[in-house]
């Protein structure tokens, strides 16, 4: 059983959700916390009262996987479709999870998403987000989002909800996306336009993205491997954005790790 799940205090995601119950044909269910919970065959959906972030209870709801809807926040004030893994690379846990802890990404799920959505964005950027914040979940899960919100104009809102709720439907009804290999993917920016590059063409389907920001947290990347769906065939590195001394620590503990990798 697979769980959309959104909070009613984002209005982005809560009128994608309003969108796809109308097309998907959702239907009321017993409440689950308290909260509102619909379902459709396979698929249910549940309206958090706060932000997901913060929900790692969502393990007890006993989901086969998890996709989260949100609003994106972003300070480069691009409008994109973006997917991501959660969880914190480092010692800090400002928005929900554990410090040092990632929770179990789903390769196929982002991966089938961002394909979906190159086909319904027209012309809006569509990209992998590096793994960040909560909840930690044993769960598998996702986030996929659009936004900044501030820079979407009233008239383009709804067009723009209602391609997001389309791919969502396609990632979760007719989830067959190819690619080569599973990966997870080390450097770069916290926007990952080149892994996405690779993934839109099929060659990788990433579970956990470290960003160049995180990438001296070598003893992480055991984590990575472990924590996905899909056990990764690779690691595959920007290579060019992360200095020698560091590639040198990641490359070491890649080889502790028994894991290939592959430079981009």
């Amino acid at each position: 059983m697979a769980y959309l799940v959104y909070s009613k205090g984002d209005g982005f995601a809560s009128r994608a959700a309003e969108m796809l119950r109308d097309d998907a044909g959702f239907s009321d269910a017993p409440d689950i916390r308290g909260l509102r919970h619909f379902a459709s065959g396979r698929i249910d959906m549940l309206e958090l009262g706060k932000s997901p972030v913060y929900a790692d209870w969502l393990d007890e709801i006993g989901a086969d996987e998890i996709v989260f809807i949100s609003r994106h926040s972003s300070s480069k004030g691009i409008i994109s479709f973006t997917a991501h893994a959660e969880g914190n690379w480092n010692g800090k846990n400002d928005l929900g999870g554990k410090p040092h802890a990632l929770s179990v990404a789903s390769p196929g799920l982002m991966i089938s998403f961002l394909k979906a959505m190159k086909g319904f964005a027209e012309g809006i950027e569509v990209v992998y987000e590096a793994t960040h914040h909560g909840p930690l979940l044993n769960t598998p899960s996702c986030f996929v989002e659009l936004g900044p919100d501030a820079v979407i104009n009233e008239r383009d809102r709804e067009e723009l909800l209602h391609r997001l709720s389309k791919g969502v439907y396609s990632m979760l009804y007719d989830d067959s996306a190819q690619y080569d290999k599973a990966a997870i993917g080390i450097g770069g920016m916290h926007y990952s336009a080149k892994f996405t590059k690779y993934a839109l063409e099929g060659k990788y389907a990433f579970s956990h993205i470290m960003s160049k920001y995180y990438v001296d947290e070598v003893e992480m990347l055991q984590a990575a491997i472990d924590r996905s769906t899909i056990k990764p065939d690779t690691a595959v590195i920007e290579w060019k954005s992360i200095n020698a001394v560091s590639r040198n620590r990641i490359l070491a503990k890649l080889e502790d790790l028994g894991m290939d990798y592959e430079r981009v």
